[in-house]
């Protein structure tokens, strides 16, 4: 990062954001900007499973599916909008293959964010989940 003017990084994994700024080459006076999140609080969730993991090495068909089950398990008793993030392209694909063939079912609204989408796709998929939906919309991002 010292070779380039300017980087630009943005995570919510970036914190604590000193420690982040020294080991990507940042120096300590560099300018930071803390976004607020645009998810209403009283309507997110954060639910942790410890039986599963995105690591590479326990990637398989077994772990996907618990995955997608515990995806099935939240959305199945309340309609609106949901969005499932992965940490890559593959292990979305794998994913939402597997919530289609053994979860979804009617009453059940599944969109997949493509790999190169250009700025119309992208404003399109995210103007779906503006409204507040009588059945279960799931984007798999």
């Amino acid at each position: 990062m010292n070779r380039g003017r300017s980087s630009i990084l943005f995570s919510a994994t970036f914190l604590p954001i000193q420690y982040y700024k020294g080991l990507l080459g940042g120096e300590k006076e560099d300018y930071e900007v803390y976004a607020q999140s645009v998810f209403q609080p009283h309507k997110r969730a954060l639910l942790v499973a410890d039986d599963v993991t995105s690591k590479y090495t326990r990637r398989s068909e077994e772990e996907f599916f618990t995955i997608a089950r515990y995806i099935e398990e939240i959305v199945k008793n309340r309609n609106g909008n949901y969005m499932v993030f992965c940490p890559s392209y593959a292990f979305l694909q794998n994913i939402y293959d597997i919530y289609m063939e053994h979860f979804a079912k009617e009453g059940r609204e599944c969109m997949i964010q493509q790999d190169y989408m250009d700025e119309q796709a992208r404003e399109a998929f995210l103007e779906s989940f503006q409204e507040e939906q009588d059945h279960v919309l799931i984007g798999f991002c």
